[in-house]
């Protein structure tokens, strides 16, 4: 797939052949590649996608092709309670493009906002290109979020809005979030992979079982059940096991 020339003559048929392309794809992990491929094609460095619900901040999956050091750095430094392209989508004011290294602090942003901003741009990305899709009955939202590189030379800001918004449509209607068997871009805010034994109490639980009966059918002392759940819950970021076993079955770190 190559996208050249003029995007107002030839939008149309490259969102027929970006379908084509996502259709001919054998599995979730092939179609994620023809998303980065088509959102290179438009001088975007880095694809991310998220599912939210509600006015919640952190989305409930996510999938992106971010550099390994800016992933490493946003966690470290716990960017997602300060990213403002996330915090906006949750206060209902996204806008279609945020610029990295221009945010000062004042008027409700903070120092470690700007952090977030210029450490983007030192990361070598130009700010996000963004569209956001409303599900059922407005309850759940999907954005996709085009990273451009911050070299010198054709501003990828100024791309046809309606050809971007075609693109995101269909990346949006076509990734989905990731499952245990599918971690083709997997990168998800505020939350870690859980254990192989921390999935296993929670689906035991999700099975009614309580911490007695986990620790008799995995043959562990009920300590070491509660040392399980323990992580499970702070991985989630829930404050109960009620909680941690929605989020993980939500996130697909469960399959039941």
């Amino acid at each position: 797939m190559n996208i050249s020339g003029d995007f107002e003559q030839n939008a149309a048929n490259i969102l027929i052949d970006l379908v084509d392309a996502f259709q001919s794809a054998k599995d979730d992990s092939a179609r994620w590649e023809v998303a980065n491929r088509v959102a290179g094609s438009i001088g975007a460095r880095s694809l991310l996608i998220g599912g939210f619900r509600e006015n919640e901040l952190l989305p409930t999956w996510a999938r992106a092709n971010i550099d390994d050091d800016w992933g490493t750095y946003y966690h470290e430094n716990d960017f997602c309670k300060v990213d403002l392209v996330l915090l906006n989508r949750q206060n209902g004011r996204q806008s279609a493009y945020h610029r990295a290294g221009t945010t000062t602090a004042g008027q409700g942003v903070n120092a470690k906002s700007v952090d977030w901003c210029h450490g983007l741009r030192d990361a070598g990305y130009g700010g996000h290109i963004m569209r956001s899709f409303s599900g059922t009955a407005g309850l759940s939202q999907t954005l996709v979020s085009f990273l451009p590189a911050s070299e010198d030379g054709d501003d990828p800001f100024r791309l046809n809005p309606s050809l971007v918004t075609g693109i995101a449509a269909l990346v949006s209607a076509y990734i989905g979030p990731p499952t245990l068997d599918d971690n083709a871009g997997n990168f998800i805010c505020g939350y870690q992979e859980l254990s192989m034994r921390e999935r296993e109490v929670l689906s035991l639980l999700a099975e009614g079982c309580n911490t007695a009966r986990i620790a008799e059918k995995l043959g562990l002392a009920e300590v070491t059940v509660h040392k399980h759940f323990r992580g499970a819950r702070v991985k989630m970021r829930a404050s109960n096991r009620e909680q941690t076993l929605a989020l993980a079955m939500v996130r697909n770190q469960i399959n039941l």
